[in-house]
């Protein structure tokens, strides 16, 4: 139960509280159960006994009432109730309460696959009666052929008529390789949360063999893509094909051919480098044998140069050999797609060229997505590069292609020369300007700062390698005249690009640059441009905030007490729900168990019960008694003479033992111990001597009847009460002396006493032994011939 109620929740304190309330409520049939047990049927216990609190406190009351009994529950009476005509038990409600774990770990198990909540992609809901997840249940499914659903929607967009709307909807991509193997596929994927759109209709390859870096501005959604690829999130629309296998349908095994690297470290302390290696590849590549494993991990240990620090606790490493560990981990056990996010983040340059080195190492046969901030780490890794803008496809392209689409040209930066003795002439940047100019007329002055020159030159072209020729010539023959210590050239980097494609994306967001400035002054009013408020200031707000006055005492308490209060009051007021489920909740609660309480009814009719001895069975059945003086004589024989000690074989003589097969009396050979010194010790009853049984035979209603005349009848029935556990309820002492009569009166001394010995374990022993000697005494009064005709039938509700 506890497993379905964590289904719902994700929030620890909310569980444990929903989960305490759940319970209490799940209890509430228990006393449905309670209090109409007599009339409810055996189905509709068992409906009732669902509810698992319901079935354990259920099951808890018979484990009482065996208690109660001084037997216990066990494995020969768990199917059986001490309650007459309860075909209720113990046995049937652990079954109940094993088929209760069964139901709620079932739909425990359906809805977090089908809602897995805040993270994990959630499977269609009717997932059970597909084939395809029966046959992967059953590792049936590389067995069958592959379902050509993503390859083929792969090369259709690849291909075929969505290329031409592609490439209208995304102009500046570059035309995708065509002799690559394709390896992850987005289709029109869409990500909205609530009422924001964080990616919308993104459509992407990703080839094998290549590094594509995913760049854009913060909220680009470039960790949004990576949640919905790695299955952390699940789309809104559109899906992704992770080498022709739909990650919607298909997760678990697409999560087999894939690495993550975080962008934090997700290590233990307390392993090694080698121990980590060794678990994940044991644990993504469980076909390898432990000499394949070892050999894959020593091999991953050496290309990344951690194998020195192979028997290293995680905690000792650096920041850089941390990453590489989590690299490691992404890459091994055959990850045919490799997810890193910001791998290089926090790390010193020369762990980056480190990390740098190993990605490249690894890129062949795999499909590499990177993500970084890093954009100089983007150009020299990257394969092909994604710019993301608002959630889409802003361009995609090699990096050569981007500087193209988007480069400016070459920056021809020159150095200016400054005035000294030997030399007094300034650089001129207008002499300079045309003579770039007169060679290249589409030069142009980007920057004129301090020292240093910047002029932008067109794109390389054949028809102006003549005029680029000329123009580095005319600049090394006129350095000197023109001032110029040097000069360079250099190409468009991937930061121009990135710096070009974000330009003025943040226009919008800038509602509250300016704004209105209060100045503490009398009747100041102050404005902006952007502002149409205004602020007065008067005397009235120069007015110190604390008095002179410090308050103490009891004042200082009232006051405190009523800032409590008024704080409370602020809080609740906020918080209406949790004030409402404060005040409403126990109402509710108190209600529901007052009006389930009403369900018993006072009025309730039970059958007859018939007080008498037999009630407790008859052939597993002791009767004791004992007789101190013959003048009661009479009483012996009222009981040993027909019906016998109850009245039973006056209605069912056909079942009861003839006076002649009762047999006489059986003695023991040795004399039975008096009992007389008799102690409790640890609990236990023990004795000077014990082990011969008194003189027993059968009644004519077949219990066994023992005959402890001349023993300490009181310490013979505690002595033995351990043989008789529910075999003996009660029996009779007859001519007692009457000293044991307590009385301030003087009393006959032929007077003798009759004591009626019970078992308070059986609730209604008292009556029933003691109707029998009164029936007893009935027939010891009447004529011999006419005693057996007679007899005292008491009920329980008479």
């Amino acid at each position: 139960m506890s497993f379905l109620i964590s289904v719902f929740f994700h929030n620890t304190n909310v569980a444990g509280l929903s989960g305490s309330l759940i319970y209490i409520i799940t209890f509430f049939p228990f006393i449905v159960v309670v209090s109409r047990e007599g009339s409810l049927s055996f189905a509709g216990k068992t409906l009732l006994s669902l509810f698992s609190p319901t079935a354990l406190s259920y099951a808890t009351q018979y484990i009482v009432s065996f208690e109660e009994q001084n037997e216990g529950i066990q494995w020969d009476n768990m199917y059986s109730s001490t309650m007459l005509n309860d075909s209720f038990s113990f046995g049937w409600l652990c079954w109940i309460m094993l088929i209760d774990s069964m139901i709620y770990f079932m739909i425990g198990w359906y809805i977090k696959i089908v809602f897995p909540g805040q993270y994990g992609i959630g499977a269609v809901w009717y997932f059970p009666v597909l084939p395809s997840f029966w046959m992967e249940c059953c590792g049936f499914q590389s067995v069958c052929s592959k379902k050509p659903s993503g390859l083929l929607m792969s090369n259709i967009v690849e291909h075929g008529v969505l290329e031409k709307k592609g490439d209208e909807l995304y102009p500046y991509n570059e035309k995708d390789p065509t002799d690559l193997n394709l390896g992850v596929s987005l289709h029109g994927l869409t990500k909205v949360y609530k009422s924001k759109v964080a990616v919308k209709n993104l459509n992407l390859n990703f080839y094998e063999g290549h590094i594509t870096s995913l760049l854009g501005h913060n909220g680009a959604g470039k960790t949004t893509t990576l949640s919905m690829l790695t299955g952390l999130f699940s789309a809104t629309s559109g899906t992704i094909y992770v080498y022709g296998e739909d990650i919607l349908t298909h997760l678990s095994k697409v999560r087999k051919n894939l690495g993550v690297c975080m962008q934090y470290d997700v290590l233990f302390d307390h392993l090694t480098t080698k121990e980590h290696l060794l678990l994940y590849g044991s644990i993504k590549a469980p076909q390898w044998n432990m000499t394949q494993l070892h050999e894959e991990v020593k091999r991953t240990l050496k290309d990344t140069e951690l194998y020195n620090h192979r028997h290293k606790p995680v905690k000792t490493l650096s920041g850089g050999m941390k990453r590489k560990l989590s690299i490691c981990i992404a890459l091994i056990g055959g990850s045919k797609v490799v997810v890193l996010d910001e791998p290089t983040t926090g790390v010193d340059p020369c762990s980056r060229r480190s990390i740098w080195e190993v990605i490249s190492k690894n890129k062949k046969d795999k499909t590499i997505i990177l993500s970084t901030h890093h954009l100089d780490e983007a150009e020299v890794l990257s394969d092909r590069i994604a710019f993301l803008e608002q959630g889409g496809l802003r361009c995609c392209g090699t990096p050569m292609f981007l500087k193209e689409k988007f480069g400016s040209g070459y920056h021809l930066t020159l150095t200016k020369k400054f005035p000294n003795q030997k030399n007094d002439r300034l650089c001129e940047s207008e002499r300079v300007t045309a003579l770039i100019q007169s060679h290249i007329p589409e030069a142009t002055l980007k920057e004129d700062v301090g020292g240093e020159l910047v002029y932008v030159l067109p794109p390389f072209r054949a028809e102006i390698s003549s005029a680029y020729l000329s123009l580095l010539r005319d600049l090394d023959a006129n350095m000197h005249d023109l001032s110029l210590g040097c000069y360079g050239i250099s190409d468009t980097t991937i930061e121009e690009v990135y710096l070009k494609l974000t330009d003025g994306l943040d226009e919008d967001d800038q509602s509250f640059s300016h704004r209105a400035v209060p100045i503490p002054s009398n009747n100041y009013v102050t404005e902006d441009e952007s502002s149409t408020s205004s602020y007065s200031i008067t005397d009235k707000d120069d007015q110190p905030l604390t008095k002179k006055e410090r308050v103490k005492g009891v004042k200082l308490f009232f006051r405190k007490v009523g800032a409590i209060f008024i704080k409370r009051f602020h809080n609740s007021k906020r918080n209406w729900k949790g004030l409402i489920s404060q005040i409403l909740l126990p109402v509710l609660f108190v209600i529901a168990a007052m009006g389930l309480g009403s369900l018993s009814t006072s009025t309730a009719e039970y059958p007859k019960l018939l007080l008498t001895p037999e009630l407790y069975g008859t052939t597993e059945q002791a009767v004791v008694f004992g007789i101190s003086n013959m003048s009661s004589e009479s009483l012996m024989n009222s009981m040993s003479s027909f019906p016998g000690i109850d009245n039973f074989c006056l209605d069912n003589a056909a079942q009861c033992l003839p006076a002649n097969s009762m047999g006489s009396w059986n003695y023991s050979d040795k004399q039975m111990p008096t009992y007389n010194n008799c102690n409790c010790t640890a609990g236990i009853m023990s004795c000077d001597s014990f082990g011969d049984t008194p003189p027993h035979r059968m009644t004519f209603s077949k219990q066994m009847l023992y005959n402890a005349t001349g023993t300490n009848m009181e310490n013979y029935l505690l002595a033995t009460t351990m043989e008789y556990i529910q075999k003996r309820y009660g029996g009779w002492s007859y001519g007692l002396p009457n000293s044991q009569i307590k009385s301030f009166l003087p009393l006959p001394e032929n007077l003798t006493l009759s004591k009626v010995w019970y078992n308070n374990e059986g609730r209604h022993s008292l009556p029933a032994f003691l109707n029998s000697f009164s029936n007893f005494l009935l027939r010891a009064n009447l004529p011999s011939d006419e005693a057996a005709q007679y007899s005292k039938k008491k009920k329980k509700n008479e």
